[in-house]
């Protein structure tokens, strides 16, 4: 059926079941790429139509279509200080954090010099359809809203290099997020998505990958197609295993998957030989790889609470090891080359089972910090009166009965605090 615009510009929609000019207003809209709000219907006689009312009441040859302008439109302007929403059509950014944002204007692909928009804490509950015509946008934050989908188009943001959607409700992405070529930094924290879908893996220049706080299961071997990426957060999801196909990411430097529920690692991870900090707090890790020392390059090393009993020999090729801490563990011993580890400066092996320390822990000549409170140490390797760069130590909650001779060059407050230990 047709209906006439102002302009005397015919519009055909299909009114087959359409019972009130709700439904009729609704579809016009959509044919003119507005908003229902923004569609109005008048008799000849300039009276608006009631959305209850039926076409069996007005003839569709006596109604006029009225496209009123977006509110939306005016609330951006006001926003950014102008008067008139064409004012913004030569900006180049848009800086509208917090500020009570709800929607943006349908016609939004106007504003076609953009090339930075910040949205972030505000109320957007979706992104205009024409979002992605948008085509000079290099940097998108979409941080701290209320976004449940992408809308279709979005894959057209060709020029994207830096993406933040973190702490929304989004559980997918669109099919054409893979055309995102560009994009090298995606925050995708605290949202819910499930599973990663075949978008992903195709983001080819991706060096940045922030997925924390999501509901994922697993991941699937096609992350080891993700090779330009040095950064990648997994922390605090559902995953038990990792694939092979991690090892794959051989220019990782910062790995983490804190708060999952990972029992074990593959043997591939030694291949991730530029990593340098990792994460692996907060899992069910009963053992590590024998590989794990192949990561030459790691100077940070969280394995807290865990269910480690052991840790492999090859543990102490990490030669570059600076911090290390595998407190709330259940290791009974340490590797008798522990002293290879050079670098340590900081380590960590709180309520753990240890009942002695290896003969020549004294020799790691960097240590400064050290934690072994709650243990079942009954006595300390002769060469422990070595560490004199030591500062910090804690070794409450053992059984130390004695201590050994050569402690003299200890830092006084920690011969103070070892004789305080003594049963």
């Amino acid at each position: 059926m047709e209906f006439f615009q102002v302009s005397g510009k015919r519009v055909r929609i299909d009114t087959a079941d359409a019972d009130t000019f709700r439904m009729v207003r609704s579809r016009i809209a959509e044919v003119l790429d507005t908003s229902a709000e923004c569609t109005e219907l008048l008799t000849l006689a300039g009276e608006k139509l009631s959305d209850t009312q039926s076409l069996e009441d007005v003839g569709p040859i006596s109604v006029t279509v009225v496209i009123l302008a977006d509110p939306a439109e005016a609330v951006l302007a006001g926003l950014c200080g102008v008067e008139l929403f064409a004012d913004l059509f030569t900006r180049t950014s848009l800086e509208l954090p917090s500020t009570g944002l709800a929607a943006l204007p349908r016609n939004v692909a106007r504003l076609a010099a953009l090339t930075d928009v910040d949205l972030s804490g505000n109320e957007l509950v979706s992104l205009p359809g024409s979002f992605g015509l948008l085509s000079s946008l290099t940097s998108l934050n979409c941080m701290g809203n209320l976004l449940v989908s992408l809308p279709d188009g979005f894959g057209q943001l060709t020029s994207l290099t830096e993406l933040v959607l973190n702490d929304n409700q989004l559980t997918s992405l669109p099919q054409d997020f893979r055309q995102l070529a560009g994009l090298s930094d995606l925050f995708f924290r605290d949202n819910r998505l499930s599973l990663l879908s075949e978008s992903f893996w195709q983001l080819a220049s991706l060096t940045t990958l922030g997925l924390t706080n999501n509901q994922l299961i697993s991941l699937p071997h096609e992350v080891g197609k993700l090779t330009t990426l040095t950064t990648l957060h997994v922390d605090d999801n559902w995953l038990v295993s990792l694939p092979d196909a991690l090892g794959q990411l051989t220019r990782l430097t910062a790995l983490r998957f804190r708060g999952n529920g990972l029992v074990s690692l593959p043997n591939s991870f030694g291949q991730l030989s530029s990593l340098k900090s990792l994460v692996l707090t907060d899992n069910h890790l009963a053992s590590l790889p024998n590989s794990s020392g192949q990561m030459t390059s790691i100077n940070t090393l969280f394995l807290a609470n865990n269910e480690l009993v052991s840790l492999p020999n090859e543990f102490v090729h990490m030669a570059a090891l600076s911090t290390l801490c595998l407190g709330g563990n259940r290791l009974a011993s340490l590797p008798d080359d522990f002293r290879l580890l050079a670098c340590l400066t900081s380590v960590v092996f709180d309520e753990n089972r240890l009942v002695s320390l290896p003969i020549c822990f004294g020799q790691l000549p960097s240590l400064i910090a050290l934690f072994l409170k709650n243990n079942k140490l009954v006595s300390l390797p002769d060469d422990f009166g070595l560490l004199t760069t030591l500062t910090v130590l804690n070794l409450s909650g053992n059984q130390l009965a004695s201590l050994p001779a050569g402690l003299t060059n200890l830092k006084p407050r920690i011969l103070e605090g070892l004789y305080r230990t003594l049963k």
